[in-house]
């Protein structure tokens, strides 16, 4: 991925309008996915990319107000997301990490509980564990899920992605914990006591984390246990060619595919035989 300029960036306004043709194509995308019954592969994949559209609209939120370095925090969460799908995919350990993440959700709720400090406090009903969630805990105590978090640099590199780990993962991580310049810009925005000038071009993370969130998309696209259409593919590629040359033809083939109505969605995609889902 070459660095891009800040002269090669578009206006706030191209990438807001990105931002919305982008975000619901891939509602779209979410309701072809809900057509067929979700596989625990599906249902990671689908959950990966609405987080994903929900992350994007609140960037685009937050820069409006000014809040750039929650925007870079932002970022950095999706491109964690990016990496770890990715990691899934190539593994295919969707369910190794789901059971993963039932044990640790549920040692979580149980560690709450326990505290008798607050536990009177907590709402019962919602810290409750079901017999169901009890029962399946007591089965994985015997043999516990064997899954580790991807170290986020490995995976970037096998994707051919480290500029996006250097200039957005690790420098993310700079912003997330307090330094010793924490809100210098914030302060200069809420009093005007100093010169804006001197801070860079923040449309920097909303370019980039537009294309991370297609990134997400595409490869939880390509990662399904689903057969895409042809037009998916291909707006796909309209989408990365607006962060290539600011063209806006995704508009124009999203609007066609509007045109054919809610009778569009089972036309998305088909279910896969289950040799291609393997």
């Amino acid at each position: 991925m070459r660095k891009v300029e800040t002269k090669e960036y578009q206006t706030f306004e191209a990438y807001k309008e990105f931002e919305e043709v982008f975000c619901a194509f891939g509602q779209m995308v979410l309701f072809a996915m809900a057509q067929f019954p979700p596989t625990t592969r599906d249902t990671i994949i689908r959950n990966f990319i609405a987080r994903a559209l929900v992350m994007l609209r609140g960037m685009f939120q937050l820069w409006e107000i000014e809040d750039y370095q929650d925007c870079w925090v932002l970022y950095r969460c999706m491109l964690d997301r990016l990496f770890h799908l990715n990691d899934l995919i190539v593994n295919d350990e969707f369910e190794l990490f789901e059971n993963w993440s039932f044990e640790q959700q549920y040692n979580t709720r149980n560690k709450i509980r326990s505290d008798s400090q607050y536990n009177s406090r907590l709402f019962s009903d919602f810290w409750k564990d079901t017999p169901e969630q009890k029962a399946r805990m007591k089965q994985w105590q015997k043999d516990k899920p064997k899954w580790k978090r991807p170290f986020a640099e490995d995976v970037a590199k096998r994707m051919k992605l480290t500029p996006l780990y250097d200039y957005g993962y690790d420098y993310g991580s700079t912003l997330v914990h307090p330094m010793a310049n924490d809100g210098q810009r914030d302060f200069v925005n809420l009093t005007s006591l100093g010169d804006k000038e001197g801070f860079p071009d923040e449309r920097v993370v909303i370019n980039n984390s537009s294309l991370v969130a297609l990134l997400i998309l595409r490869e939880g696209i390509k990662g399904s246990g689903l057969l895409w259409r042809g037009f998916v593919s291909d707006i796909l590629e309209e989408f990365l060619k607006f962060f290539e040359d600011g063209s806006k033809a995704y508009k124009t083939t999203f609007m066609r595919i509007v045109a054919n109505g809610p009778d569009i969605i089972p036309l998305f995609c088909a279910k896969a035989p289950a040799s291609h889902n393997a």
